[in-house]
């Protein structure tokens, strides 16, 4: 395998793309008129998907979102200072879901819901 690309639905790529790299230092890699990939790390991107083109891939369709409700996905993110990035996703109007702290797991990890509802955590690098 040569990486790995997660690829997240959302209302506006752009905007979404800004704040990943803006608080994470992702670096945008593709830009289409309805996709955007960052790269996070050596051989892993993720990409920002226009929602409303997202099916047309599969033929499928999306299922609608509960207000406030999260989405059935989670990206992972370790980083060497969590408040920082915490300030930085509160500033930006993201909604923190659950205050860092120790997890059972041995790392301390916040996290939040990005403006589609898709769950964000960020975990202090030890």
């Amino acid at each position: 395998m040569n990486g790995v690309i997660v690829i997240f639905a959302v209302s506006d790529p752009a905007a979404s793309a800004r704040i990943y790299s803006e608080v994470f230092g992702f670096v945008v890699q593709v830009e289409a008129p309805n996709y955007i990939e960052l790269r996070m790390t050596q051989g892993s991107s993720l990409g920002l998907y226009q929602k409303e083109g997202f099916p047309r891939n599969f033929g499928g369709r999306i299922a609608p979102k509960a207000a406030g409700a999260a989405q059935p996905a989670e990206l992972y993110l370790r980083v060497p200072d969590a408040s920082v990035v915490i300030g930085s996703l509160e500033a930006h109007g993201w909604a923190l879901q659950s205050a860092l702290a120790e997890r059972p797991w041995g790392e301390r990890v916040a996290y939040f819901l990005d403006p589609d509802g898709f769950v964000v955590a960020v975990a202090e690098i030890p």
